[in-house]
């Protein structure tokens, strides 16, 4: 259903648009490894791949054990750290927000700040057991479009408080 939304959802061109202006963090199976920014994407199947692999759960998104993205097995970063702080992952001079699909209390009980997130929308339709019902259990199709539109109004929020 993600790979079905994205490719609906992304324009062509969006890996062009987003190169060096977006990074995915994506974690190899190896657990020796540091999650790895990809910020340059070959094609929209690219992006779609990295996408999919910096939030691949095993059983959630599919009945597979791993997401591949360019030859390689990666699974969702929060096996090894829940999120990564960005401090460790971002370069000298870079700067990085992080965007959450948790609620806002479990941001908190993990220190970590939420700058675009569903908590941040006074339009959100979903209560915060629900979205923490939703890292367990996949939402049906209609609550994914729904989590979307939370997600972009949550993007256009930031930039907005940001440019004021």
């Amino acid at each position: 259903m993600l790979r079905k939304l994205l490719h609906a959802l992304l324009p062509a061109d969006a890996h062009e648009i987003c190169r060096e202006c977006l990074y995915v963090a994506v974690q190899p199976i190896s657990f020796t490894k540091p999650p790895t920014l990809v910020s340059e994407f070959f094609s929209k199947d690219d992006l779609i791949e990295a996408l999919i692999a910096s939030c691949y759960i095993p059983g959630y998104l599919d009945h597979g054990f791993t997401s591949m993205f360019r030859g390689q097995p990666h699974v969702d970063g929060g096996f090894k750290d829940l999120v990564p702080r960005l401090a460790n992952v971002l370069k000298p001079g870079e700067r990085g927000v992080h965007v959450l699909p948790f609620p806002d209390w479990v941001a908190r009980a993990l220190d970590i700040p939420i700058e675009i997130g569903p908590s941040l929308v006074p339009e959100n339709v979903f209560r915060d057991v629900e979205l923490f019902r939703m890292i367990f259990v996949p939402p049906t199709e209609a609550d994914a479009w729904r989590l979307f539109a939370i997600g972009q109004q949550a993007g256009i929020n930031y930039l907005e408080a940001k440019l004021a």
